[in-house]
């Protein structure tokens, strides 16, 4: 799918819309994490933002501190923007992609090792049995 099908594409629920991003996600091979969540007061979701789990970076305040006496994790992110996200409109019911960015700056997994990135592994019940 090219990037710009995702760019103003409108989706019945934002479920559909994660759903869609996944696939995506899947089929590019980059794992993707939830951001930010806006509720109308009725409980409605409004927006509902998704990026990929290696955008940003630490705040300096949890890696500069003196006072830390156990070991820092391993760096797991990158210092880039990339998002996904969907608004509300009230007047046709649907949600909109409003804003689609797409600029990894690290390696994306091959396509034989997407299944074992976080946001894409499943475990069945006839697995756990």
């Amino acid at each position: 799918m090219p990037m710009n099908d995702l760019e103003g594409r409108e989706f019945a629920n934002f479920e559909e819309a994660k759903r869609s991003y996944s696939n995506y996600s899947l089929a590019i091979g980059f794992t993707i994490r939830r951001s930010r969540l806006r509720r109308s007061k009725g409980g409605v979701v409004t927006n509902r933002q998704w990026l990929c789990s290696k955008e940003g970076s630490i705040s300096k305040k949890w890696t500069n501190r003196e006072d830390i006496v156990r070991t820092l994790r391993k760096k797991t992110r990158e210092n880039h923007y990339t998002a996904f996200a969907v608004q509300y409109c009230h007047k046709r019911d649907v949600y909109i992609v409003n804003k689609f960015v797409n600029e990894h700056i690290h390696r994306l997994a091959h396509s034989h090792k997407v299944l074992f990135l976080r946001s894409h592994r499943c475990v069945k019940e006839s697995d756990i049995a």
